[in-house]
């Protein structure tokens, strides 16, 4: 992984605040982090508000990635990478997994996967080969 040995976990609830939050106190303790994943769009805008708090650049300084590709996602400054799950094809699937699970108690149970997208846009820096 492009060298990348040490990770760091912040806990906290999947939200603009928190985001905020855990990343002021992530950075403040390991101020040579240079990439940020967050579990959602939301939480990674409060990463970039964070970042801009205590004088980061998004990209230059520090890349932010989210999960979600909301709609606020590309209207935010920088734009922000994320990683697009079809939401609605999941809700279709897991309604007709239940449905068959309902109709048929003794039915094995099925694990389904949906693919994700990786939307590229303007909050991580571009690492030179």
């Amino acid at each position: 992984m492009r060298g990348i040995q040490d990770r760091y976990i912040e806990e906290g609830i999947h939200n603009r605040v928190s985001g905020f939050e855990s990343t002021i106190r992530l950075l403040r303790r390991f101020p040579q982090i240079t990439a940020v994943f967050a579990c959602n769009d939301e939480s990674a805008i409060g990463v970039m508000n964070a970042a801009r708090e205590l004088g980061y650049n998004v990209p230059d300084d520090l890349s932010v990635i989210g999960f979600d590709d909301i709609d606020l996602a590309q209207e935010v400054t920088p734009a922000l990478t994320t990683i697009h799950v079809d939401k609605v094809l999941m809700g279709t699937m897991a309604l007709r997994l239940l449905r068959d699970r309902v109709g048929d108690h003794e039915r094995a149970a099925i694990t389904t996967l949906v693919t994700t997208q990786l939307i590229i846009r303007e909050s991580v820096r571009r690492l030179e080969d």
